[in-house]
């Protein structure tokens, strides 16, 4: 990881990045026709982000985590290093402290420290953390604080009420809820808000009828649909042992919008407040008033 990371770096990392997002997008089946130089593809294999089979280069496990960040990282870039939205308004964090679940390489604490009091994250993926500082030293920013741990370890690495805005994107449906949401409430201090994006249910069977066509991408769709059931009867998520590239087991599930409220509303988040619904993924607020 450490020739990764100063592979990235300018005057030519910003070419690989590219290289790999693209990469990225071709390993989702949506084929880029941009061309790279045979230096960047030599660069590539040389350091084990793609392998070559037959005419085609593919992805290895490490290169589809770099190229997810590359992808995350240089679509920001182009959209002027805007934050995508929806986004909290700054009234949420200024001069606050800020906790950012499942942060990835940190771009959202980027936008948070610009004017909050403090931030930090909690990140599973090593390699994002890693990937994080060097993408932040190309951009000339102060790396902030990111803990390389599980957001269902939360209390661990932070002090209870000690946050005033937690922040998370796409990740509670893939944590046992159960175990995690009343963590967050123990780390808020009171008056303080949460603003969370998460899949809907309505992306589960998405998933199952359009989404990949693998059989094992179907099925894990089909599960989540279950899981979801179970979940939102007693509470408690199934776990399915997977073989992955990122994870050991897969709990997902996508509750509705009401057992969400329910849930916050049992440990005192309240003035839960639907921001934005696309259909495929929602976005809520809420605050911690007692």
């Amino acid at each position: 990881m450490t020739q990764i990371r100063e592979a990235i770096l300018p005057p030519t990392g910003e070419v690989l990045l590219r290289y790999m997002r693209d990469a990225f997008y071709d390993h989702q089946g949506v084929h880029s026709s941009n061309t790279y130089s045979d230096e960047t593809v030599r660069k590539a294999l040389d350091l084990g982000l793609i392998v070559t089979r037959g005419k085609r280069h593919t992805l290895t496990s490490q290169g589809y985590i770099v190229g997810n960040v590359a992808k995350e990282y240089c679509n920001w870039v182009d959209h002027g290093r805007l934050m995508p939205t929806p986004k909290p308004p700054n009234s949420m964090f200024d001069g606050l402290d800020v906790l950012d679940l499942g942060c990835s390489f940190g771009r959202w604490l980027w936008e948070f420290q610009r004017t909050a009091k403090s931030v930090v994250g909690l990140e599973l993926q090593l390699e994002y953390v890693e990937l994080g500082y060097a993408l932040a030293r190309c951009e000339g920013i102060e790396p902030p604080l990111i803990h390389q741990t599980h957001v269902e370890d939360l209390d661990r690495y932070v002090e209870p009420e000690s946050i005033d805005f937690v922040f998370s994107r796409l990740v509670f449906n893939h944590v046992n809820i159960r175990v995690t949401l009343p963590k967050v409430a123990k780390v808020l201090r009171k008056g303080g808000r949460i603003w969370f994006q998460v899949e809907t249910f309505r992306d589960a069977f998405h998933r199952i009828f359009e989404g990949e066509m693998r059989v094992r991408s179907r099925l894990r769709a089909a599960f989540a649909v279950c899981n979801t059931f179970v979940c939102t009867l007693t509470g408690r998520q199934m776990t399915l042992p997977v073989k992955g590239r990122m994870h050991a087991s897969h709990r997902v599930v996508y509750p509705k919008l009401e057992w969400w409220k329910r849930s916050l509303e049992r440990l005192g988040i309240e003035e839960f407040k639907i921001e934005h619904h696309d259909g495929g993924n929602a976005t809520f607020s809420a605050r911690k008033v007692r």
